[in-house]
């Protein structure tokens, strides 16, 4: 028994059209994936006080103690006794 597939330019346009309808949707959702993967969680803390971070650099060693004595006057507003 033979099948008439005589559907004409109608069904080649729907496919075409879900074609582009589902690879649309295949980039979207690799964007998306990508996108939710690079964003790390610590590139949106809350504002942290500048003096808690020189404070935290200091304790881990990024700083020395004329750095930190220095930073800490600018922080402060006494930028006169800076050298």
């Amino acid at each position: 028994m033979m099948y008439d597939w005589n559907g004409g330019w109608g069904s080649w346009v729907s496919m075409g059209a879900m074609m582009l309808l589902f690879t649309g949707a295949v980039i979207a959702l690799a964007v998306w994936a990508a996108v939710w993967a690079t964003r790390s969680s610590t590139s949106h803390r809350s504002f942290e006080d500048p003096r808690a971070v020189l404070d935290r650099r200091l304790a881990s060693g990024e700083v020395d103690a004329d750095g930190y004595a220095q930073a800490r006057r600018l922080l402060d507003g006494n930028a006169a006794g800076a050298r």
